[in-house]
């Protein structure tokens, strides 16, 4: 091979090294602004989540307090213990008057088989 095929060989592979270079510097480039869009989306999102966990946090803070700071809370306890009271009242009510109407009816029953 003579010195300036050599020196031509040389100046091709140079060449194309530089144009992979180039073509990996632009891929680079275009990975780099993806990443970036990337970034500034996901900050956009998390500022906005940020916001909104602020507004969740603060309406249950709001309930909280209205459920500490509510003047109705003893009333409406009173009303569930009176409410449920008064359901176990006619509970034992009922099955006092069913147990009692049922034995009665037994006895009532062997009088007058037994009775005669």
């Amino acid at each position: 091979m003579k010195p300036e095929e050599k020196i031509e060989i040389a100046g091709l592979i140079s060449t194309a090294a530089k144009v992979k270079d180039a073509e990996h510097e632009a891929n680079y480039k275009l990975i780099d602004f993806k990443l970036g869009t990337i970034l500034k989306q996901t900050t956009l999102h998390n500022q906005r989540m940020t916001k909104v966990e602020e507004k969740c946090r603060e309406i249950e803070k709001a309930d909280l307090t209205k459920m500490v700071n509510c003047p109705l809370v003893e009333k409406v306890r009173t009303l569930e213990d009176t409410s449920l009271t008064s359901k176990a009242i006619k509970k034992w009510f009922i099955g006092t008057v069913a147990g009692t109407g049922g034995v009665v009816s037994i006895f009532w029953m062997l009088w007058m088989l037994f009775g005669k």
